[in-house]
């Protein structure tokens, strides 16, 4: 019987992720451009040219890379791209053909494949602690009916990528610790460079292995030998990789590392962000910025396991094994100390909660932490119920994500949505702009069409779609009369825009709450 079971799990498991991935291909196509992928592409290229020209000293390069800026002095050189370079050589292999709308849809099914494979490792990340099939897949479950992070899986491909490869390298960080061989060192060691590649933090999961092998020490589990030999390892593994990694980094490497903390550490961006409906310096929020978002903006089930799981393991966890009980109060420092650490130094936020998307593996390790707790309960109809509550928060968020597509990153909990619209950032990254762009083009045959753009960013937004209808849009202004207006409602306190002369003829909607509208002049 045991048998069977263990089969038709892994029957399960496998039919999950084949649907889930055929899923991501058949939609990926779906969402619009945001600005920053441009940029992220624009990087990309200014790397690979100091790689080509200025090193390997190769001439014959398409122009798109020759005319790119110096990395050196380029203002983005502290940022990795190892995890984009892919995208960027198929481009370069390519000799640059192809047309900047395909671009776009590479670069979503990309950071979606890179996803879909953290999936799978979050999943043996789960079965490598607690060894059970099912808790497993409801995991990733979890994680995959999250819907912010499900819709920016396919368009942000900086915090979705080191979310991706964060999850990775926790996998392979609690591998080591129940088995703390070289393998499992090397394994370990370039995830950490991977991941930390792509934001800085990520070389937490290096301090926590050194304090784990240190524990061992002291304990006397390890000799010193294997306590030095694993140590050495796994730091000159991520220091090499972190340089190499880093093309901007190869000429004074030590210089570049306390350069690359200092412009994190003093990130000077400064925006206005739309919170507790007032506008915001982005350098100026309350202390309760993150925690509000992921407090609103995360289904109410997680964050009940959530709470559950925490208080478990602070009153129960030294009743397990070393290994156990280091992870789990891992779990708890991975989320707590990053988010402690950007109060505590008034870190620059903006876009909610984006920058720190991170901390929600550790934080579903936790939820379903205090789910297993909550299953471990003698008591059926206590059990009967968190099944129950959990496979319908489970559906009625499948339903809602469906419903809203390609839009499931405009998501709040239940509790929160009727407040939505006078106090929070709604589709901050503008994707709307494409439906709202298709919808004109659909409507209007003229070669040139004159679009007025109110906080919609559609220079990043037209991108979505082939040349011929990116030459169709014209930029106007609302004083040079244009024939229509696309305006996103992000950083307003309201449900409904007016403008004189205009009448609203489409809206996209996200649970009744407008995000973004066309209008048309009523005459010329």
């Amino acid at each position: 019987m045991g048998i069977k079971t263990e089969k038709s799990g892994i029957i399960i498991t496998v039919l999950f992720f084949i649907l889930f991935f055929i899923v991501g291909i058949m939609i990926f196509d779906d969402y619009g451009m945001n600005a920053d992928e441009m940029y992220e592409r624009n990087t990309g290229i200014v790397t690979l040219k100091y790689i080509l020209h200025e090193k390997l000293k190769l001439e014959s390069l398409p122009e798109e890379i020759l005319q790119a800026e110096d990395l050196l002095s380029f203002k983005d050189k502290n940022y990795g791209i190892v995890l984009q370079l892919p995208v960027v050589l198929l481009e370069y292999v390519n000799n640059f053909r192809f047309d900047l709308s395909t671009v776009v849809k590479i670069r979503h099914l990309w950071t979606f494949l890179n996803f879909f494979i953290a999936s799978i490792f979050f999943y043996l990340l789960i079965y490598e602690r607690f060894h059970h099939r099912t808790y497993s897949l409801i995991a990733v479950a979890f994680l995959v009916l999250s819907p912010r992070i499900f819709g920016e899986a396919f368009i942000n491909i900086k915090d979705l990528l080191f979310l991706s490869w964060f999850i990775i390298s926790l996998y392979f960080l609690i591998r080591f610790i129940f088995s703390p061989n070289i393998k499992n060192d090397v394994l370990l060691g370039v995830t950490i460079a991977l991941s930390s590649n792509s934001r800085i933090i990520g070389l937490i999961v290096l301090f926590l292995s050194g304090l784990f092998l240190l524990m061992k020490l002291i304990r006397k589990e390890i000799k010193t030998k294997q306590f030095l030999l694993l140590g050495i390892i796994q730091c000159l593994i991520v220091g090499i990789l972190w340089i190499l990694f880093l093309p901007a980094s190869w000429n004074n490497p030590v210089m570049f590392m306390i350069d690359t903390i200092k412009h994190f550490s003093n990130y000077d961006l400064i925006l206005s962000e739309f919170y507790m409906g007032n506008l915001i310096r982005s350098n100026q929020l309350p202390w309760h910025y993150l925690l509000v978002w992921i407090g609103t903006s995360t289904p109410i089930l997680y964050l009940s396991f959530f709470l559950i799981g925490v208080i478990n393991i602070i009153i129960n966890g030294q009743k397990n094994k070393l290994e156990e009980y280091f992870i789990d109060f891992s779990m708890i420092f991975l989320f707590s100390i990053p988010i402690i650490m950007a109060i505590a130094m008034h870190s620059t936020l903006y876009n909610g909660w984006r920058h720190f998307y991170f901390v929600y593996a550790p934080f579903l390790y936790i939820t379903m932490y205090g789910f297993i707790t909550i299953q471990k309960v003698k008591f059926r109809f206590l059990n009967i119920f968190i099944d129950i509550s959990t496979v319908f928060s489970l559906i009625t968020t499948l339903v809602w994500m469906i419903a809203n597509h390609p839009y499931q990153y405009v998501y709040f909990n239940i509790l929160s949505r009727g407040k939505i619209s006078e106090n929070f950032e709604k589709d901050y990254w503008r994707l709307s702009s494409k439906e709202c762009l298709e919808y004109i083009l659909n409507r209007d045959d003229n070669l040139r069409i004159s679009i007025f753009d109110y906080q919609s960013i559609l220079p990043a937004g037209k991108f979505a779609f082939n040349k011929q209808d990116r030459d169709r849009i014209v930029a106007s202004s609302y004083v040079w009369p244009a024939k229509y207006v696309i305006a996103n409602y992000s950083k307003i306190s309201a449900n409904e825009l007016k403008f004189p002369f205009y009448t609203p003829i489409h809206h996209v909607k996200v649970d009744e709450m407008k995000i973004a509208s066309v209008y048309q002049r009523e005459y010329q």
